[in-house]
């Protein structure tokens, strides 16, 4: 009885192991795409201020603008909430007209040398998106 019992009992064991990550997988990575307000800005030659709202989550997080990670400033929990780039400066902020989202302020000066930007934000889990920045 105790050699049927021992494969039996792990055996079970493994179903339980392997069912569990498979929930806990789906969970991190099934994260919605942010849902924007737009997906492109553009800015005339003397620059400007423009927001992009994301509706469907309350965080949002500054990864990068061009690939570089300058971080001017993060608030009590770590999360990057204002960066600057070449000619171009970016704050998390928390004015979304509706409850479950936040917004990002972008602003670009009047720059002649640097005229696109690629913003990456991230939401929740692996919930990310890139805000194409140009200027005329």
């Amino acid at each position: 009885m105790k050699k049927i019992l021992s494969p039996a009992l792990f055996i079970l064991l493994l179903v339980m192991i392997s069912s569990c990550h498979t929930n806990i997988t789906e969970e991190y990575l099934g994260w919605e795409p942010p849902e924007l307000s737009k997906e492109e800005v553009q800015f005339r030659e003397k620059g400007g201020v423009a927001t992009v709202y994301c509706y469907n989550y309350p965080s949002w997080h500054i990864i990068s603008i061009n690939g570089q990670y300058s971080t001017v400033s993060d608030n009590e929990n770590g999360i990057n909430q204002e960066a600057n780039g070449e000619g171009i400066k970016v704050v998390v902020e928390d004015d979304n007209p509706q409850e479950e989202g936040t917004s990002v302020r972008i602003l670009v000066d009047a720059c002649r040398t640097h005229r696109s930007w690629q913003l990456m934000m991230g939401g929740m889990g692996d919930a990310y998106c890139t805000i194409q920045i140009t200027q005329n």
